[in-house]
């Protein structure tokens, strides 16, 4: 095996341990995180079970199977869909998208995220915003040369943003985050630029 296969291999190995680390205080995995928020980039609308699976480009059992597990959480509600009850409709909770926001705040919004992957290239902040540039482009390239289908990605910034591939999903409701933050925020519609973000990927209907 090539040695940058047998690399990236083991670097995968520990992202997942550090995003593990990101997500466990608010009762989530890695994945889990995910998928929650693929399911809300869809709000105020249901995403189609089938969708999910193209989203993240896992397999249909394995989208089945954490969606059970969130459904037994009280994090996502299903519901078939009238036209094909073999496909089912998926949105979140409220006590659901309290969760994901908790996790946004705690891991995406107060920079822990974005610390751990400038820890991984460079201690200097400006040197590793520059090495993982360069590094997106190569493992975009890679993911689009070795055939990886999964359109859903991370964008956490306003420079991150490609209008054409993402979208910013606005939910007017009072954000419970009082463990991380101590005040309340309210999206504001008016005025996007004030609010706490959050960032999903729109994808192609």
């Amino acid at each position: 095996m090539h040695q940058i296969f047998f690399s990236v291999k083991r670097v995968h190995l520990r992202i997942v341990e550090v995003s593990k680390g990101l997500v466990r205080r608010f009762g989530l995995t890695p994945a889990r995180f995910d998928l929650l928020r693929v399911v809300g980039a869809h709000d105020p609308h249901p995403v189609l079970q089938s969708k999910i699976v193209t989203l993240l480009g896992v397999s249909a059992t394995t989208v089945s199977r954490m969606l059970i597990a969130l459904e037994k959480l009280g994090f996502v509600e299903r519901k078939e869909l009238k036209a094909d009850p073999r496909n089912l409709l998926v949105s979140l909770t409220d006590w659901g998208w309290n969760r994901l926001d908790e996790a946004l705040v705690g891991a995406v919004e107060l920079g822990r995220a974005e610390y751990m992957a400038r820890r991984g290239v460079a201690f200097e902040p400006k040197l590793a915003i520059r090495r993982l540039a360069r590094l997106q482009k190569l493992l975009n390239s890679m993911r689009r040369i070795y055939g990886d289908g999964a359109p859903f990605v991370h964008p956490w910034r306003d420079d991150d943003l490609e209008p054409y591939h993402y979208t910013t999903v606005v939910r007017g409701r009072i954000r419970y985050t009082a463990d991380l933050v101590k005040e309340r925020v309210q999206y504001d519609d008016d005025d996007k630029r004030r609010r706490s973000q959050r960032w999903s990927y729109a994808a192609a209907s």
